[in-house]
Formats: C-alpha cells, structure tokens, sequence
C-alpha cells in the first residue's frame, strides 16, 4: 500500500510516515515547507532526505492559495498514491485528487487556513487606500475560494485527526460549521519512542529544570492565533519564584528563546526576583533539544490552554518527569488510564510539584519510567500508523471507499500492509 502525506509542520507528519514505514507501508512525504522548523534536517541535522520524500519548498503560499498549473506536480504525485494523509495546505488539494484521504490537522490548517475570519485579519494588515483597489479586491477573492477549498477537503476527508473535543474550542466550532461530526474525528498524537531512547537520570549536583515550549502567553489571544498558542509561562515563572521563597533548595532553570513573549518573560522574572536562576538557550535544532532533555532531572510544558506536545512527549519518552497541563478530563476517552504527568496549571500547583519533585531523586526516577512506559504504549508512531489505516475502514471491516475505489479493499488487506 502506498500512502502519500502531504506537509510537515513540527515533523509530525515526517515521523507518523516512519510509524507507516515500520508496519510495512510504502510511504512518500511531500514537504511544502521552508521553514527549518518544518523540515526533516531539523531532526537530526540530516545532510540529505530520505529517497521517500519529495521536497516541493520552491512553492509558496501564493502558489497553494491560487491553485490550478502552479500545483499541477503536486497533483500529479498525489495521485501516484493509493491513500492520502493531507496535513497544513493539504486538505484544499481534495478537490483535484479522487482518493481516501485523512486530514491530519495540526493548528494553523483549520484556525486558519479553514477559517473565514482570516480574510479580515489579513486585510488588517493593509493599509485603507490598497483596501479599495480591484487587486485587493482579487487578493481577497483568491484567499477566500483557497479557504473555501481547504474546508470543502476537510468535510469530504475519509477521517480527521484533530485535538480532543474541549481542548480548543474555537476549532471545535470551526469542525462543526465545516460540517465535520464527532465520529469523523480522532487524534493522532504521538512521541518519537524511536529516536529519543530512555536515559538514566542524569548525576546534577543541581537539579536542573528544562522549560522547552513556547514563551507565549499573554492575553488577549489575537486574531490569527489560537488557545494552542497560549502555553503559560506566566504561570510557571510565578511558580518559580513561589517555590523559592518556599524553600532554600538549590535548582538550576533552562528556557529557550522561543515564542512571543520573551522579553516579556524575561522581564516577569526580574520582577519576580529570578531572573539570575534562568539560563536562556538559543532556538536550537532538534538533537541539541534533545540533549536538554537528557541532562534534566525535571522538564516543564505547557500550562496553559494547549495540550502537551512533542516536547512534553518526547521529555517522557527520554524518562523525565514532566510538570504540565495534562488536560486528564479532555484525554479521559483517548487513553486507557491518565497520562502520568505532575499536572499544574495555576502557579501554586507548580510550586508544589517542584516541592515533591526536586529533594526526591528517587521520585523523579519512578514518574520518568512510568513515563517512558506509557508513550511507548500508547503514543509511538507505529501505533498511531495503524490508527490511521483502521479510520480507512468502517466498522464492520469493509473499507470506505472514494468514489469507487475498490482496489483499496485488496491494498487493505494484511498481505500487502
């Protein structure tokens, strides 16, 4: 079976196309992205791609927005596959490609490529006089038919994979008003088990504490961004500073400059009486993240109104314990049993996890493997590979077809998988 997965945004798709490999698919993955971020050198500092991928960056924005000749290599190699994972621009191409397809929505592919409001928010952006020119007037017009494009593929896709319900509210209105049910949606949310292995905790004379999301988290959201975007750090640099008017306990802080807000942060924790406990690490390729990970006794995520990423994932793969908002109540119906995360959201509950946390090595060693245990259980790429072929099947095991494609029932079966 041939399975193509179109965009790459955090390398989720990248490293779900190496849970496909795994279980036996073939898989190509197109990579629409410039954005080192987004690319899979970011991984491992790779010197060249896989002979599975195909790197399409000549493309922009403007190319996927107008459509038609300017995509007309994409089509084509979409259409080489007998599947599709459709991921950022991926869901607008639908309408060119007759084949079952999941949209594998990771943020800015339903907030905002999905979402009418966005042609106010980009008119904002230009001043009155251009407004009232026809070229405006087409520049709006182009945007609106893509959005419109990018939510009819949503709708028509075989399943969507997409945060729990409650966990962002304003994309679960969007999902409804495009017309996507509840039983259509499932999530896709995975650690890279693979590639950050289990390390013993390391010999810090210090306990060292590794901040690794995102520094955004001031209010009002703008328009544009999302609940996804606000991670807390507010809340864990009050916590900090509550924690050590607590105690007399020594600890070391690592932050990466990284998001919105980190001047802002930085003066919080001035303000807070902190600002010599925190080291701030440049924005960083992931094998040097990864090294972070390794060398902290204690990592910290988001404690906002997101969920807990690859970063929080991948700290509880490397056997970290991890302080974030676990989110347990949205997460109730997706895991067996709750994620084993030293949950916080206000600044009190951080300080009281840094209290149990940090005089007891024993404690961290305990959560970090229970950690380990249960991504590799319930969050590694291969599992969430065969989640993805069970949602090209209905109930009863027949497949779901796209317009009469039948071959799909044979590609399905556990000889050619």
């Amino acid at each position: 079976m041939n399975i193509v997965i179109f965009g790459n945004m955090n390398n989720y798709p990248y490293l779900l196309a190496k849970g496909f490999r795994t279980i036996g698919c073939k898989v190509n993955l197109v990579v629409p992205h410039r954005e080192r971020l987004h690319r899979p050198e970011y991984v491992n500092g790779m010197d060249r791609y896989p002979e599975w991928t195909y790197d399409v960056s000549d493309l922009g924005e403007d190319d996927f927005i107008k459509g038609g000749r300017s995509i007309s290599k994409i089509i084509r190699f979409l259409e080489g596959g007998d599947a599709l994972l459709l991921n950022h621009y991926g869901p607008s191409l639908l309408e060119y490609v007759d084949r079952p397809a999941i949209a594998l929505l990771t943020g800015s592919d339903l907030d905002y490529y999905a979402n009418l409001s966005t042609v106010k928010v980009r008119e904002a952006t230009h001043d009155s006089e251009y407004r009232r020119t026809s070229q405006a007037a087409k520049e709006r017009n182009k945007l609106r038919a893509f959005i419109n494009r990018q939510r009819r593929g949503i709708r028509k896709a075989t399943a969507v994979s997409y945060f729990p319900r409650g966990i962002v509210p304003a994309g679960d209105r969007l999902l409804e008003e495009i017309g996507v049910k509840d039983e259509k949606r499932f999530f896709v949310y995975m650690a890279d088990i693979d590639g950050v292995q289990y390390v013993p905790p390391p010999s810090n004379r210090v306990p060292r504490i590794f901040c690794g999301t995102r520094v955004t988290w001031k209010k009002p959201i703008k328009p544009g961004e999302s609940e996804l975007d606000y991670k807390g750090t507010d809340v864990f640099i009050e916590g900090l500073a509550m924690f050590l008017k607590r105690t007399a306990l020594k600890i070391e802080v690592r932050m990466v400059e990284k998001g919105w807000h980190v001047a802002e942060s930085r003066e919080l924790a001035a303000n807070s009486g902190i600002a010599n406990l925190i080291t701030w690490l440049p924005e960083m390729p992931r094998y040097e993240f990864d090294k972070e990970l390794e060398h902290a006794d204690i990592c910290v995520e988001q404690l906002g109104t997101s969920c807990i990423g690859m970063a929080g994932l991948d700290a509880m793969a490397r056997g970290r314990p991890l302080i974030a908002n676990a989110r347990h109540e949205e997460f109730r119906n997706h895991f067996p049993e709750p994620m084993p995360v030293c949950d916080a959201t206000t600044a009190a509950e951080v300080c009281e996890q840094l209290d149990r946390l940090v005089s007891d090595k024993q404690l961290r060693e305990e959560i970090g493997l229970r950690s380990r245990d249960f991504v590799v259980k319930y969050c590694s790429p291969q599992a969430n590979a065969e989640k993805c072929l069970q949602r090209f099947k209905t109930e009863n095991g027949t497949t779901i077809w796209s317009r009469g494609l039948s071959r799909l029932a044979k590609l399905l079966s556990p000889g050619n998988l």
